[in-house]
């Protein structure tokens, strides 16, 4: 009997606990909406948009770009990755004013958002730019210095809306950047389902876009996953 009555106690507080977690997080999701003012980069859009390497053959038919930039740190100069020979990035943003693009920052190096700042501002590109990057403090600081460009997201921010997610309390995260962008999978882990879909865009009034993606089985996981933007390896994939 005794065994029974603490089997039944037992239960009783992991369901009460459960439930309390539930109205938590369920209060946490609608106090902590964000409500942020449209973006110029994402005016004109269509859902979902398509993103190609700026040196994919079919560049020009693309809604947004996507480069990879870096530093060279003999002269501390901001250059586009190429499969020819690099670019510079002020060249690169002259010669595409019309197009908006997402620069992807492949270094943490010391002020490189400063320079970064510095070419932005000179090309007055801060409208049709979203800055995206793997490390915190690249995002974070150019963020500081250019708080109305649009930002991505990075492997710390999914390890931290994952683990909320683990524990049933995804109402009490926060995305510091403006947009979801991620690969389906991150080395092992899936990045995406739709709760946290919901969350994102409902909730954190987050953008999601996906990428990138080298099947059509990978596109149609991402049009399931209501995704806002699709970076394609290959325009013929969403025509």
């Amino acid at each position: 009997m005794r065994i029974l009555l603490i089997s039944a106690g037992t239960l009783f507080v992991l369901g009460f606990l459960k439930l309390l977690i539930f109205f938590m997080n369920s209060w946490a999701l609608e106090g902590n909406a964000r409500n942020v003012q449209p973006f110029p980069f994402f005016e004109g859009l269509k859902r979902p948009f398509v993103v190609l390497s700026w040196e994919s053959p079919d560049a020009t038919t693309a809604d947004v770009l996507w480069a990879d930039v870096f530093r060279k740190d003999e002269d501390e100069t901001l250059w586009v990755k190429s499969d020819k020979d690099p670019v510079l990035l002020k060249e690169f943003l002259n010669t595409h004013p019309d197009k908006k693009v997402i620069l992807n920052i492949t270094q943490n190096k010391f002020n490189i958002h400063l320079h970064l700042e510095a070419v932005v501002i000179e090309a007055k590109a801060q409208d049709r730019l979203l800055i995206q990057s793997d490390y915190n403090p690249v995002t974070t600081s150019t963020k500081g210095r250019l708080p109305e460009m649009v930002y991505g997201s990075t492997p710390a921010d999914l390890t931290r809306l994952r683990t909320y997610q683990t524990f049933g309390l995804l109402g009490f995260a926060n995305l510091p950047g403006d947009a979801f962008v991620m690969p389906l999978k991150y080395r092992t882990v899936t990045t995406l389902d739709p709760e946290l879909a919901v969350v994102l865009q409902k909730f954190l009034k987050a953008k999601i876009i996906l990428g990138p993606l080298t099947t059509k089985d990978e596109v149609e996981q991402a049009l399931r996953l209501d995704a806002d933007g699709l970076v394609l390896t290959d325009r013929s994939l969403y025509p």
